[in-house]
């Protein structure tokens, strides 16, 4: 038996800080009941969804975990994520595995069953923001999408490298007859990227063969152009009870253009929020032999 951990962001308050001020509630961003119709503001601090009695949403029902998912506050854009809960967290009718940015409009539903085949919840991710500020966003990433298209360079306040956990990973099985049958790309979590040591591991719901030839896509809006890594499965470990698959992949080919772009402009740092396994056995002492 196999116990789940996460890897989560560790500058995270759990509750508010006291003496910190924050944004009033009513300027906040709401998860709104679509059965009750009830409100609930997001506060600065991560909104936790769970069938535990302490939970910011309380879900009193069997297909709901402990602690579910919950809903947090990353340089002003909320994330919802899965806590590894059994009945699984849905954006839009899609199962997610790793910390996905909610939009205005986004549905949320948790513990899918066959009780429950539209969740034992369903809510509505409502921004709060007001039309001004939805108007100015939407010239802001209209400016940033016409700079990428003409290529301008962007200036020195855009010019910060880009943080790995940022990017968008999609890989795609590499067929020799790919001319004829092209297979098309589907996302996935990273858990590990090492260009020094020629060695990426990443998870899926299926699973690739050992010595599969798999292509990678990184993708990012600032990036000129999709990162594309060629790689060959070396082994695959399956997670017990999740159905999620680990794939563990040697770097086989990577262009020098692209590995400039990805030394110049991407920060190699720690992946967010991602579930990794270790046996109980890891931590428990070896019996004294005598």
């Amino acid at each position: 038996m196999e116990e789940m951990e996460f890897e989560d962001f560790k500058d995270l308050p759990e509750e508010a800080e006291q003496g910190t001020p924050t944004q009033s509630l009513d300027q906040r961003p709401v998860i709104q009941d679509l059965r009750t119709g009830r409100k609930y503001p997001i506060p600065s601090y991560p909104l936790f969804i769970g069938r535990e009695k302490y939970s910011s949403i309380c879900i009193p029902v069997p297909a709901i975990s402990r602690r579910h998912a919950k809903i947090f506050e990353r340089e002003g854009v909320f994330y919802i994520q899965d806590m590894g809960s059994i009945n699984g967290t849905f954006v839009n009718d899609k199962r997610i595995l790793d910390p996905i940015a909610l939009k205005e409009g986004d549905r949320v539903k948790v513990g899918v069953t066959k009780k429950y085949p539209k969740g034992a919840r369903e809510f509505i991710f409502k921004s709060n923001v007001s039309e001004e500020e939805r108007l100015e966003k939407e010239k802001n990433e209209e400016r940033d999408r016409i700079l990428k298209e003409v290529g301008v360079t962007p200036g020195p306040a855009e010019s910060k490298k880009i943080v790995l956990r940022h990017c968008v990973f999609n890989v795609a099985k590499k067929e020799l007859v790919a001319i004829f049958k092209a297979e098309e790309y589907h996302r996935v979590p990273l858990l590990k990227l090492d260009i020094g040591h020629s060695m990426l591991s990443f998870l899926d719901l299926s699973s690739f063969r050992v010595r599969d030839t798999v292509t990678m896509s990184l993708e990012h809006p600032r990036l000129p152009e999709p990162l594309k890594i060629t790689l060959r499965i070396l082994g695959v470990n399956p997670k017990p009870v999740y159905g999620i698959i680990e794939h563990k992949c040697l770097i086989i080919k990577i262009s020098e253009k692209h590995k400039a772009i990805l030394e110049n402009m991407i920060v190699l740092s720690d992946m967010i929020c991602y579930m990794t396994s270790r046996r109980l056995s890891d931590s428990i002492p070896p019996a004294d032999p005598s």
